[in-house]
């Protein structure tokens, strides 16, 4: 027996899901709604796919993270950002966002 898997109308896709072939497949045809990879302006595949934990319209969602140590107003703080994809004029942006800022 097969496990079901949940399905919606919502573009956010849950990372398990991301694993199974029908997950995969999704993943690459979000992928390739870049005009630029379409044109063969950026890669085929998403090089960072290894790594991809969500979907959502336009913006992929990654489980890499960068910590920086920074002074912000006069204070030490540690700042957590998070690795994204925005598609931006037929592009796949890469964007550092920041999910955390705490103390240092």
């Amino acid at each position: 027996m097969t496990p079901t898997v949940a399905r919606s109308n919502t573009p956010r896709t849950a990372p398990q899901i991301l694993q199974t072939l029908e997950g995969r497949l999704a993943q690459q045809a979000h992928w390739r709604r870049a005009l630029a990879v379409q044109r063969g302006e950026q890669s085929a595949t998403d090089p960072d796919a290894y790594d991809l934990e969500e979907l959502r319209d336009g913006l992929r969602l990654y489980g890499t993270r960068e910590q920086q140590r920074r002074t912000v107003e006069g204070r030490k703080v540690l700042v957590t950002q998070r690795l994204t994809k925005r598609l931006a004029d037929g592009n796949w942006a890469t964007v550092y966002e920041t999910e955390h800022v705490g103390t240092a």
